[in-house]
């Protein structure tokens, strides 16, 4: 009799555990289709990282929050689909709403570039042309990076590229690469945006005219590739809403 008794409690054990298999998967379904993607620039991981926990928290609803290069993650929408996006910049978000791909966007920050320095500024940079100095180690951001893009256009635009290029050892994708290079003493400066920069103990950011009188807004767009609109609608007016006070506590100044 033990034989029989101990083969069905085996089978109970594995009855139950592939029944628990199969809820937990659809689970995991389930939270995947109420979740919403948002693809971030990653210099906003900080500020949106909160939000997201904060909206998550008060509704329930989950936020999968994907960062990346402003440009590299423009280039992967079309595959990766999602439902909303914050690039560095309202450049990315123009040439979207052209091709159609963007609903309607909504104002988060205003980024202003500079050049990020060593605690105590060191070499005693102070303007642009100073990058151009002879043995100067420079970090920029790559040309596919909001930042980047900015950097090479503002220096080709003050007739300054060649003379800074010449001193560039490294680029970056993101914007937090640029200043961890300049945190870790990989380079003696960089340009990046000022609230990431500040993020940083171990840095300075030095204002510069050629960027402050070229100051960016960054908004976040609603895509028409969304098939969750009114919750991803409700989620970027979270984002500009509640979240503000979020971003300007950490050094990122309101878009208006």
């Amino acid at each position: 009799m033990k034989r029989p008794i101990l083969i069905f409690t085996l089978l109970l054990c594995v009855l139950g555990a592939a029944l628990w298999w199969i809820v937990k998967e659809e689970q995991a379904a389930t939270a995947e289709e109420d979740s919403l993607l948002v693809h971030c620039a990653a210099g906003f991981r900080k500020p949106m990282t909160q939000i997201a926990r904060q909206y998550e928290a008060e509704f329930g609803v989950s936020v999968r929050l994907q960062f990346g290069g402003s440009g590299a993650l423009a280039s992967q929408l079309e595959i990766a689909g999602g439902d909303l996006f914050l690039p560095a910049d309202e450049s990315y978000l123009e040439a979207m709403r052209e091709d159609g791909g963007l609903v309607e966007s909504f104002p988060v920050a205003r980024l202003q570039a500079g050049i990020v320095v060593p605690r105590g500024n060191p070499k005693g940079l102070v303007s642009l042309r100073d990058l151009g100095r002879k043995g100067l180690r420079l970090c920029l951001g790559e040309e596919s990076a909001s930042i980047g893009k900015h950097t090479w256009s503002v220096l080709e635009e003050e007739g300054l590229r060649g003379f800074v290029q010449a001193n560039v050892l490294v680029t970056k994708f993101t914007v937090n690469n640029v200043v961890e290079d300049v945190a870790t003493g990989a380079v003696d400066a960089a340009i990046a945006w000022d609230a990431v920069a500040q993020s940083y103990p171990g840095v300075e950011w030095v204002a510069v005219p050629e960027f402050s009188k070229r100051a960016k807004r960054a908004e976040i767009g609603l895509l028409s590739s969304s098939e969750k609109m009114a919750r991803a609608r409700h989620f970027a007016n979270f984002v500009t809403g509640q979240g503000r006070e979020v971003f300007e506590k950490l050094g990122f100044a309101p878009a208006d």
